[in-house]
């Protein structure tokens, strides 16, 4: 009698024999904005080499999260430099892009799960790390590099500002990890070496 009150109150009912479905994970789409002029804030803010710039990356573990990432990261470089996408690829493939271009440079994204903080090994965790590398045209030597970290509201939540650069949502994380290329080509155009 008991337990039955107690199943009532929780207002949870128990199926018999139904499994949930899982539904599959759709495959990540890379949205790029569409070629129009520049902002004019972006083209204020920085002075960028006359470059167009070849996104390519890969996803360790697929998730909407990783995706959001992914998709703010080639928004934003398309806001400010024309912008094209190799896609999801492996490493090799956009190596291999950069040494056939004359002056692009190849922007590889990684995006990994977050799964060992502060020495503890979290299991299942949604944090994401998300590292970006430059590789020069021509050569595809990686020119700059960098990274920055995802916490999602139920993740672990054991990295700091201090020494990281830490977003609380996947699009301030792509967006993050974008204005530090951006920054790294405003300089070297500055410095008069677009190469």
């Amino acid at each position: 009698m008991l337990c039955g009150a107690a199943q009532a109150q929780s207002g949870r009912r128990v199926g018999r024999g139904t499994q949930p479905t899982a539904s599959p994970t759709p495959a990540p789409v890379i949205e790029l904005p569409k070629p129009d002029a520049p902002p004019e804030k972006a083209a204020k803010r920085r002075n960028l080499p006359h470059v167009e710039l070849i996104v390519a990356g890969r996803i360790e573990k697929s998730s909407e999260n990783a995706t959001r990432v992914f998709n703010s990261f080639a928004v934003r470089l398309g806001q400010s430099l024309k912008t094209n996408s190799l896609g999801l690829v492996k490493h090799e493939e956009a190596e291999k892009r950069a040494r056939a271009e004359a002056e692009n440079y190849v922007v590889w994204l990684e995006i990994d799960r977050d799964a060992f903080q502060q020495g503890r090994v979290i299991f299942n965790s949604l944090d994401l790390i998300v590292r970006y590398s430059i590789l020069a045209p021509r050569t595809a030597e990686v020119k700059a590099r960098g990274k920055v970290y995802f916490q999602g509201m139920g993740g672990a939540r054991t990295r700091d500002g201090d020494e990281n650069v830490v977003r609380a949502t996947p699009e301030d994380a792509g967006e993050a990890a974008a204005d530090m290329v951006l920054d790294w080509l405003a300089l070297i155009a500055a410095r008069g070496n677009a190469h």
